[in-house]
């Protein structure tokens, strides 16, 4: 699929700002926007293909945008942004004295502006428009971020600002993240307000790396739909997990009598199962980002009236959506932003909802760990989130939230069948593209083997609730 890469340039500046070297990204098409302060307007609008779209907006850039009329964006990448600025005769007069610099001394009040961005040595433009950058400070000064618009339009939101930003300070950046559920949050300690030039490098690799998260959620889904027809008969863990869940949840299920319930991660439905029991005719939105795995736990479960079945991303359930309760088991540790996920989440729960979810923990695999330690080769396994972090994420967002841990151990007749076990359950995507030789592999298996008649390992399995009470 082409990528298309849309740059939007802010107030006082032109599409110059994005032509570092390090903003052509490889596979990339770049269109590049202009306003034409300092010369002839250009707008290079997406195409009209199936392609991978990002939007980067510096600063007053963002408000610039047609969000209303655009294509749907795949990944809003935020540099120096902001909501709106505050009323009051302070900003009033900072304004007003900006544009009276302008009718002035134009070339003089933009190097205060590029000076106060961080800019002490900027190539003055030989033609300055004073009457469209007068018009678009009035704008700028009125201006309000359609919040709703951005929401439903990007899937995924990232923020990149400056903790040095004498421009737009950074209690701004941290105002909108928090407009922007399921937003991610970078602060540069030593950077200003003109990151696309003094942090060039940073904020292409963020780009980048949006980028290449892409293929990466498709070889997730790719292999959860390859194993839909498997997944019931070798995902012993996966049900033991859903039980587990089931009892955690029975001790903190929601006394109203109409909920509104979403599964993320059906898979083929042992979760699904136990709520359909737990909760008897509530309805309930079933979900999985493997469209061949909805359709096996719909043929399973059956067409029940109570019961909506959808293909959905957990990382991107649409906030105008509110649940009483969302319940997932074994998928959040799969989402590529966690914390983002987890916040976006929140946000569509009702006053007073509550999430329930199993993860995976990285003490498991404890005999495949000491293995590899044993022989000097790295571990291949995803890296687990630990008790500890979550912990210190949960009580950091001040959410009302217990847990419980349990300890499942599985038996194999080889280590080759626990191996096989993963791919059948559709959880061998590396997220870090880690793979052994074969070779490596191979004594893997051999250190494996000499351990016991039968191969034994640990998923250690932790439960959590939170709540916006």
């Amino acid at each position: 699929m082409q990528i298309e890469i849309f740059f939007q340039h802010g107030w006082g500046f032109d599409r110059s700002i994005w032509q570092k070297e390090e903003f052509a990204i490889e596979g990339a098409q770049q269109l590049l926007q202009d306003r034409g302060y300092f010369g002839q307007p250009e707008s290079s609008p997406f195409s009209i293909a199936e392609t991978f779209r990002v939007v980067v907006a510096h600063s007053f850039g963002l408000h610039l945008i047609d969000f209303e009329h655009c294509s749907v964006v795949d990944h809003l990448a935020i540099i120096g942004g902001f909501y709106h600025f505050p009323d009051g005769p302070a900003s009033h007069s900072l304004f007003q004295t900006m544009r009276f610099g302008l009718q002035t001394d134009p070339i003089g009040l933009l190097q205060k502006f590029y000076r106060r961005c961080g800019l002490s040595h900027v190539q003055l433009p030989k033609q300055v428009k004073t009457s469209l950058l007068v018009e678009e400070l009035f704008k700028l000064e009125k201006s309000s971020l359609d919040l709703e618009t951005v929401k439903k339009k990007c899937k995924t939101i990232s923020i990149l600002h400056g903790k040095k930003d004498r421009v737009v300070p950074y209690q701004k950046a941290l105002q909108l993240c928090d407009l922007l559920p399921g937003s991610e949050l970078q602060l540069i300690e030593d950077g200003g307000h003109a990151l696309p030039f003094s942090h060039a490098a940073f904020c292409a690799a963020h780009i980048s790396k949006a980028i290449n998260n892409r293929p990466l959620k498709k070889q997730i889904t790719s292999n959860f739909s390859l194993s839909a027809e498997r997944y019931t008969s070798h995902g012993g863990v996966q049900k033991q997990a859903a039980l587990g869940l089931i009892t955690f949840l029975r001790k903190r299920k929601p006394s109203c009598s109409s909920l509104s319930i979403l599964e993320i991660g059906c898979g083929t439905g042992f979760l699904t199962e136990g709520l359909i029991d737990l909760f008897l005719g509530q309805a309930m939105t079933i979900s999985d980002i493997s469209l061949a795995m909805v359709r096996k736990c719909q043929q399973r479960i059956g067409l029940l009236p109570q019961l909506t079945y959808q293909v959905c991303d957990g990382e991107r359930v649409p906030t105008s959506e509110k649940y009483d309760l969302i319940v997932s088991g074994l998928t959040f540790h799969w989402f590529l932003r966690f914390e983002s996920a987890l916040i976006q989440l929140m946000s569509c729960l009702k006053e007073g909802g509550m999430i329930c979810f199993s993860l995976l923990l990285d003490s498991s695999f404890n005999q495949w760990r000491q293995a590899c330690t044993e022989l000097n080769i790295p571990f291949s396994g995803n890296r687990l989130p630990s008790r500890s972090w979550i912990s210190e994420l949960l009580t950091q967002h001040h959410w009302a939230w217990s847990w419980e841990f349990s300890s499942v151990n599985q038996s194999f007749s080889s280590p080759l069948h626990f191996f096989q076990s993963i791919k059948n359950t559709g959880t061998s995507t590396s997220l870090e593209n880690k793979q052994l030789p074969i070779k490596e592999f191979l004594r893997l298996l051999k250190c494996l083997d000499n351990k016991n008649r039968f191969f034994e390992t640990n998923y250690d399995l932790l439960y959590v609730s939170l709540s916006n009470e």
